[in-house]
């Protein structure tokens, strides 16, 4: 794993803050100042809130997702070995891999980063086009989405178990 390539997963990552920005703008002038914030299981709203509540949990959760994602990646190589939580972790962060180990978890949290944070942004979509509607109702979409990110998410930790479980370069 080469600094160019984080270099174009931090540019994702970014690339996904801008995003966000640009739905804050072009959504909050066209919903109505009370909107539908919770959807039952069928997509129907249960749940209600002011649009700027909305919004601000928008921004907040995007800035302190943004943070973790971006900040630790960036952290990781002065983090001392023994807060770096993974199975053997001894054998992966001697010196003589220290520096591969480094840069596999920087990528994984990076993905994961670029994954979860583009989820979220559309969740948010789907809030915002459901808001829309005379009758706001959740996109059946989400459904599905959730069912992939869900599974990715656990793929994604079962490979990093399994990974640092063997004492083996792979």
């Amino acid at each position: 794993m080469s600094e160019h390539d984080f270099k174009i997963q931090y540019s994702l990552l970014f690339f996904l803050l801008f995003i966000a920005a640009f739905q804050c703008v072009f959504f909050y002038p066209r919903l109505p100042n009370l909107v539908a914030s919770h959807f039952n299981f069928s997509g129907y709203s249960d749940g209600w809130s002011l649009k700027n509540t909305l919004f601000i949990i928008y921004i907040v959760i995007v800035f302190v997702l943004s943070l973790v994602f971006i900040g630790i990646p960036a952290c990781l190589n002065s983090i001392p070995t023994s807060l770096v939580n993974v199975p053997n972790r001894d054998y992966w962060l001697a010196s003589v891999r220290r520096q591969e180990t480094i840069n596999y978890i920087k990528n994984q949290i990076l993905w994961f980063g670029i994954i979860s944070m583009s989820f979220l942004m559309y969740t948010f979509q789907l809030v915002f086009e459901a808001n829309l509607l005379q009758k706001p109702r959740l996109s059946q979409n989400f459904i599905g989405t959730l069912i992939v990110y869900l599974v990715y998410s656990l793929f994604w930790t079962f490979r990093l178990i399994v990974r640092f479980s063997k004492k083996t370069d792979t």
